[in-house]
């Protein structure tokens, strides 16, 4: 397959779909991948980070014209659309407008299940997948949702991970953002990062977001429970 990644031209928007690993882990799999140049500058990713990664350097038209599926963050723009071929594959976020799901309406969940009847005679045209937090789940439970519960044919629900697969989430998170050994967690950071979040994915990542700019303050790149402690002061709003 010939992946995609346009450049995203959404106002304020400076994120890529893929990032240069994510390109390797393409390449290896023995896809192809067209990158539009200056893809990645807004997520610190410069083109010869792509290019060292095994993608193709191109612009705009040539990405769209190439590829068998785009890979985007936002949905596609009305500029975008003379650009999609027929039969090419789109794969990126529906954004319902709603930050929580006590923000979502039943009219924009009644817009999900209207879109999940698009279909020809042999397979459904959309593939929709819902993430969110437990709400969510409560939420697709209401007897006024039912029609929309129907149609979902999948369903899991993440809970808390275990110490040992904390570690390797946060090893796994380090990879994919495009470090290579540095920084790292030390044992007992990692620990207290799971003792705190409780093995919730959701606040392993704030944990470590804050651990990761304690360490650069500190001018530290091997990241020890000292680093977590101030991080989880700081997100409990602990001035002491």
């Amino acid at each position: 397959m010939i992946v995609g990644v346009p450049k995203e031209i959404k106002n304020e928007e400076y994120r890529v779909a893929v990032t240069p690993n994510g390109v390797k882990e393409f390449v290896r799999a023995g896809h192809t991948v067209f990158v539009e140049k200056g893809a990645g500058v807004g997520s610190g990713f410069d083109d010869a980070a792509y290019k060292a990664a095994g993608a193709t350097l191109a612009k705009v038209a040539e990405v769209f014209a190439k590829s068998d599926m785009i890979v985007k963050v936002k949905e596609p723009l009305p500029g975008e659309w003379p650009m999609f071929k027929k039969g090419q594959i789109l794969y990126t976020y529906l954004h319902l407008g709603a930050a929580y799901a006590k923000d979502l309406t039943d009219g924009m969940l009644e817009e999900v299940r209207l879109l999940s009847n698009l279909e020809t005679d042999d397979r459904k045209l959309l593939q929709i997948v819902l993430l969110g937090q437990p709400e969510l789940r409560d939420r697709l439970d209401r007897p006024e949702l039912r029609q929309l519960r129907q149609r979902i044919t999948v369903r899991y629900h993440l809970g808390p991970i275990e110490p040992e697969e904390t570690e390797a989430y946060i090893l796994h998170r380090l990879t994919v953002a495009g470090a290579n050994g540095r920084p790292t967690f030390t044992p007992a950071a990692v620990r207290a990062i799971h003792r705190h979040s409780r093995g919730v994915p959701r606040l392993i990542n704030a944990v470590c977001d804050k651990t990761l700019l304690a360490g650069y303050v500190d001018e530290r790149d091997r990241l020890g429970w000292w680093q977590v402690r101030r991080a989880v002061r700081d997100l409990e709003g602990d001035d002491r």
